[in-house]
């Protein structure tokens, strides 16, 4: 989930997206939302031996007051929604998904919450901001 407010613009194989803010008057860029989530299912599918048979979608929700605008070339599996039609999304994921056959999914419950709980420390968070600051590499640019 992300919470935005403004405009959003990008692509799904942009490294960045433009982020505006008081209609122009503030442009800000934001680590793509789609490949960011595309790393997290990597992560998660070289964790646990059961996710190599689980098939993913990514659904990113926004949350907050913004828009997205001129959003193209949107992976396969992927989906962009606001918070208010996520059940939407999830519908149409339930209509066109097969079920996955595995044995441990409480395994995986379990994992998955202490992901979201490890996720909420502070010093995790900063070395994420810190993972993506160097692989943007802005610190190693002199102009």
């Amino acid at each position: 989930m992300k919470e935005y407010s403004g405009w959003l613009y990008g692509t799904g194989k942009q490294h960045q997206w433009p982020h505006v803010l008081g209609y122009g008057r503030e442009k800000y860029r934001v680590y793509n939302p789609i490949l960011q989530k595309i790393n997290h299912v990597k992560a998660l599918k070289s964790r646990l031996a059961e996710f190599e048979d689980i098939p993913f979608c990514s659904v990113v929700v926004f949350c907050g007051n913004c828009e997205l605008k001129d959003i193209s070339f949107v992976p396969q599996d992927t989906y962009l929604t606001k918070s208010e039609r996520v059940e939407e999304v999830l519908d149409i994921l339930m209509k066109i998904g097969t079920p996955a056959l595995y044995t441990g999914k409480w395994e995986i419950i379990d994992f998955l919450k202490h992901v979201v709980k490890v996720g909420e420390s502070p010093e995790i968070q900063i070395r994420r901001i810190n993972t993506i600051n160097n692989m943007l590499g802005k610190n190693r640019v002199f102009d």
